[in-house]
């Protein structure tokens, strides 16, 4: 049997993928429209908000409006430099990858942004996507702390080290999980970018 998931990043604008300044988050008052298209279809779609969404009264009364009257998931999506405790590089408007960070910081912007999610929503996030793909093996001990069950942060076949973000490259389109030291387990669904964005080089 094979499944289709369907998940959006659900983020502030950023025209040519770069933040702007003031932080805008006008495209989450579309969602209920594309809602109407996944219910037509019969699809349960996982909104990926992250720290300007959930801070936005706005944007957050679009999400609060679909998790309790539609068919859908809301979970967590993080970038780093939008989401405290910031470095002096983020505060200066630097786009960076939580991946970067060690894993103090990294459970500190991720607790931080969960407890966050958790107060405006009223219930913990369970799945997870890394903003730009920034998530390495720190990231995933420390979703599993936190409780979430679910990862697609990786895009196999891909690497983003000439940009300062992770190397997955040797990772298949394959599902599987993580585990830590207690036993306890996160469950990874790599996207399938790497079939709808570009080859990688080796491919062609």
């Amino acid at each position: 049997m094979k499944y289709l998931i369907v998940s959006v990043d659900t983020e502030e604008d950023m025209p040519n993928w770069r933040p702007e300044h003031p932080v805008k988050t006008s495209n989450v008052l579309q969602l209920p429209e594309l809602q109407k298209i996944f219910t037509k279809c019969n699809t349960t779609p996982t909104y990926l908000i992250n720290q300007p969404v959930v801070e936005d009264e706005e944007s957050l009364a679009v999400i609060r409006m679909l998790s309790t009257t539609q068919k859908c998931e809301i979970g967590a999506h993080l970038h780093s430099w939008n989401t405290p405790p910031l470095s002096m590089e983020e505060k200066n408007g630097q786009a960076t990858y939580l991946n970067n960070h060690n894993v103090d910081i990294q459970y500190e912007k991720l607790s931080n942004f969960t407890k966050l999610f958790k107060e405006k929503l009223g219930k913990s996030p369970t799945s997870y996507r890394a903003g730009r793909y920034g998530f390495n093996h720190d990231s995933a001990d420390i979703l599993i702390d936190l409780g979430y069950r679910v990862d697609s942060s990786i895009a196999p076949l891909m690497n983003y080290t000439e940009i300062g973000g992770p190397d997955f490259s040797r990772y298949s389109l394959n599902p599987f999980v993580f585990s830590n030291k207690s036993g306890k387990h996160l469950l990874e669904i790599p996207i399938t970018i790497s079939l709808l964005h570009r080859f990688p080089p080796w491919f062609n």
